[in-house]
């Protein structure tokens, strides 16, 4: 041996993916995060909008960001599946795929269709993919409205196009879209529709989509951030967030009916989309809480009566999520004044900052 390497050796250890550098079109470690948080807050809107449709409470996951190849979706998921294609119109050059399992569509299709979920045998037709088409138009479109605040510009979509794919099939990817061809960004998230879903659902974007978006709210952040940094005329001290809930703590009183502007004072420290005044029937049961996307902080709503009954509980809320609660599932005909405890979090641990928040919210149930 005289330590020198063949042209075969040579050629191997260039063709060894552990020997190679990260690709440029990958997004960074901030990219990632960005896209996710992006996901994180549409498709909590999403949600929102599917359970109107379906009448059901339904949960997202946090997502999962990750890298995909057309194979990989072959090997890692149920096969047929759903490909749902959304492309933008307005504000976005691009599109991007949300993936859902056959049975779930089945599922999703039936509860619009006044069913209660469990007629799902036969195969999955043409009435179907119109249907849960019809449901995506819908929830993506409440999606672009949560990333027209976020990127602060006009988001429209066409009507998503959905097929059934057989990825057993020798199918050509790029008649589905063109960058499915290609490496590209996968976000997981698991859906919950009541005791009727636990699955996983995909969303499919091109590197260069998602990195797009990214430079948008990268772009609004820093702008936000130099706004603040502005100087005013003579600024009052002001306390740090933690400090404030401690204030709310000891010297917001608990709310009653002598106390009519705690729910002013309170929904607009925290800048929650709160009325305070509801009005729910059978036929219209739902009333919404919005919680805006400049927050820091997630937060989980409590409602008790006016006896600290517990009577419904969100989960974590990120900002710029509008919350539907369906008042007719636990509260009694009539007016009634409800408690809504917020419980403020921080972000990246979870760690409860404040619990003792409370707005005042009238409800009448006719």
């Amino acid at each position: 041996m005289d330590g020198m390497l063949s042209q075969e050796e040579i050629n191997a250890l260039l063709n060894d993916p552990g020997n190679s550098t990260p690709s440029a079109d990958r997004l960074t470690e901030v990219e990632k995060d960005a896209i996710g948080e992006i996901s994180n807050i549409s498709m909590g809107t999403a949600a929102t909008t599917l359970f109107s449709l379906v009448n059901r409470k339904v949960e997202i996951s946090t997502p999962v960001v990750s890298y995909a190849t057309w194979e990989d979706l072959s090997q890692d998921y149920e096969k047929p599946c759903v490909f749902i294609r959304i492309a933008y119109t307005v504000g976005l050059d691009g599109s991007n795929i949300l993936v859902l399992k056959e049975n779930d569509v089945k599922i999703i299709t039936d509860l619009m269709m006044g069913g209660d979920g469990t007629n799902i045998d036969g195969e999955l037709g043409e009435l179907h993919l119109s249907a849960i088409s019809e449901a995506m138009n819908q929830m993506m479109g409440s999606s672009a409205t949560s990333l027209s605040s976020m990127l602060n510009k006009t988001i429209d979509i066409s009507p998503p196009m959905a097929d059934l794919v057989d990825m057993h099939d020798n199918v050509d990817q790029s008649s589905i879209d063109e960058f499915l061809s290609k490496e590209f960004v996968r976000i997981t998230f698991r859906m919950e529709i009541g005791d009727l879903v636990d699955s996983e659902i995909m969303q499919l974007y091109p590197v260069s989509f998602a990195r797009e978006m990214c430079e948008g709210v990268t772009r609004m952040m820093e702008m936000d951030t130099q706004s603040v940094k502005e100087p005013e005329p003579a600024p009052a001290p002001t306390p740090t967030p933690d400090r404030i809930y401690e204030e709310d703590c000891a010297t917001t009183p608990k709310p009653t009916e002598e106390t009519p502007t705690a729910t002013e004072d309170v929904a607009k420290r925290l800048n929650l989309a709160v009325t305070g005044e509801y009005h729910i029937s059978d036929e219209e049961p739902l009333f919404y809480i919005g919680y805006p996307k400049d927050n820091v902080y997630d937060v989980v709503f409590t409602l008790k009566d006016a006896d600290g009954n517990e009577l419904y509980e969100t989960n974590f809320v990120a900002p710029g999520t509008n919350i539907a609660i369906d008042g007719t599932a636990f509260l009694k005909k009539g007016q009634q004044k409800i408690n809504c405890l917020v419980g403020i979090y921080t972000k990246d641990s979870g760690q409860l900052i404040s619990n003792c928040t409370t707005v005042v919210l009238n409800v009448s149930y006719e």
